[in-house]
């Protein structure tokens, strides 16, 4: 009985992956966006919507009179290389006249910045409620020091903005 228990569990911690050498995405920043805490950018054009929201909570609510980049969040002191970092939100539009989409800003330790955009998950027009992301691999020696987080709209319109994270996990297997 007590091999049957012990095979049991060691069956169980393979299939979980740590036996594998897999490692969980680590959570680097999470914002419910219920209030202007942390966002970076403020302006007339930008505020929260308590009404409207995924979570119920509220959300950011930016109104673009043209294209620009609405800087979120930036997350400093980091020491990352040989992984990928994924930003991911939920995005609302309406009436907008262009693309939305994530843009992710890394700053490496050498100073250079690369950035990533989630155009492949972008929305446009009106748009209910969707999952949009960008993924960043940091691989080649690279490290980075600095994330900056924005959500870009190309034309004019109505952007929601909820539920921001970004985590960073094992690059994935080629």
């Amino acid at each position: 009985m007590r091999l049957l228990i012990y095979s049991a569990l060691i069956l169980g911690w393979l299939l979980s992956g740590t036996g594998c050498g897999r490692q969980e995405p680590q959570i680097l920043g999470e914002w419910s966006l219920d209030d202007l805490t942390g966002v970076i950018d403020r302006d007339e054009e930008i505020s929260i919507d308590p009404h409207d929201s995924i979570d119920g909570g509220g959300s950011l609510y930016i109104i673009a009179s043209k294209k620009r980049s609405v800087r979120l969040f930036e997350i400093g002191d980091l020491d990352i290389e040989d992984a990928a970092i994924t930003f991911t939100a939920s995005l609302k539009s309406r009436s907008v006249g262009g693309w939305v989409y994530l843009e992710m800003w890394v700053g490496t330790q050498d100073n250079r910045e690369i950035f990533s955009r989630g155009e492949d998950t972008a929305i446009s027009r009106s748009h209910d409620w969707a999952t949009a992301q960008t993924v960043f691999l940091v691989e080649n020696d690279l490290k980075v020091a600095r994330i900056r987080l924005n959500v870009v709209t190309e034309g004019g319109g109505h952007v929601w903005v909820d539920d921001v994270k970004v985590t960073v996990g094992p690059l994935p297997k080629s």
